[in-house]
């Protein structure tokens, strides 16, 4: 499926920005990629209503200061903003939950300070990053532990603050000249992501030919699964299981591409073979415990020839399979 091209976007739009974001979200939600409440749905609108005048002047008057122009016309669209689809979780909070980092993240500070500059030489240069913790406007948190918040000390010519996505565990922080380009780098990350899983996933718009296209992808994502198993740190028996088990499932596949089937048919086929690896796996035996399983399937000096080792592995093999499978043709997971 072609996704639309892009329209231009107005500096500082943000009801046309928004409704363009909120329309992909919906349409996200009725492809089942997604899950919104029905009224969200309905209503073409996943924001939330915006600030009004007295909450906003609440919020700064707790914050002691004005808020960035491009940040401040986003509250009066929508009092937060929250996204969670395509590998993007982004949680923009409203005005009430909008602080200083430092009221709930002093320890955070404190470990930097510790990690990077030890105070007792004032020539010392204190980086930039701990510089900006200690008076940074926390706004949001976003996946993977990010946070994002804005720099009342980096101000532009247009009044807009810096706007920062950072975690701890980036090598490098990302900043933005203000807060409408931060936003708008996490909505091309959510395209981006968005028209890789299109080219991967079936789609409903998809006609026979696309279909057949994506199984190709379908074949090559099992194989890529069995590869991910190639690794000296599991019992070869155990090993072997599962990859003769994804290659196994991976020629079913690649048998039924080959199949003078139409859409619908080539659909329930990849049903049934889901449903086929799905019980198939259900009548093996497995260990329950996560972490003694583990160190059975490990044990790589025991002379031990447990049928046991084979069995797990066909478990996990089927069991990856039947989860790939699924996520492609849009079945739930039971």
């Amino acid at each position: 499926m072609q996704l639309p091209i892009d329209e231009p976007l107005d500096a500082f739009n943000w009801r046309l920005f928004l409704q363009k974001w909120s329309r992909e979200l919906i349409e996200a939600a009725q492809i089942g990629d997604i899950t919104l409440p029905a009224e969200v749905i309905a209503s073409d609108w996943v924001g939330q209503p915006g600030a009004t005048d007295s909450q906003l002047a609440v919020l700064e008057a707790r914050l002691g200061r004005a808020l960035p122009p491009a940040f401040r016309q986003f509250l009066t669209i929508t009092n937060g903003w929250k996204v969670a689809a395509y590998g993007i979780q982004l949680d923009v909070w409203d005005t009430e939950r909008i602080e200083w980092f430092c009221t709930s993240n002093q320890e955070w500070i404190d470990l930097w300070e510790q990690g990077y500059y030890d105070g007792t030489s004032a020539d010392e240069e204190v980086p930039d990053i701990l510089r900006s913790m200690r008076i940074a406007l926390q706004i949001g948190t976003g996946q993977d532990s990010r946070v994002y918040w804005l720099d009342p000390q980096a101000i532009n010519t247009a009044d807009e603050w810096e706007a920062w996505e950072f975690a701890s565990w980036m090598v490098d922080e990302d900043v933005y000249d203000s807060f409408w380009d931060l936003l708008h780098a996490i909505y091309l990350d959510f395209r981006e992501n968005r028209t890789h899983e299109f080219n991967k996933r079936y789609h409903p718009n998809d006609d026979l030919a696309a279909l057949r296209r994506k199984l190709l992808r379908l074949n090559t994502d099992l194989t890529v699964a069995a590869q991910t198993f190639a690794t000296p740190l599991y019992r070869a028996e155990y090993q072997r299981a599962v990859l003769q088990t994804l290659h196994r499932v991976a020629r079913q596949v690649r048998s039924l591409r080959e199949q003078p089937l139409d859409l619908e048919a080539t659909l329930a086929a990849l049903g049934a073979l889901a449903e086929a690896t799905a019980a198939e796996q259900a009548n093996l035996p497995t260990i329950q415990d996560v972490e003694a399983r583990h160190i059975f399937i490990t044990r790589l000096d025991d002379a031990e020839q447990s049928p046991l080792f084979e069995a797990l592995g066909t478990r996990d093999g089927l069991i990856r399979a039947t989860t790939i499978i699924r996520w492609f043709v849009r079945l739930p997971n039971p």
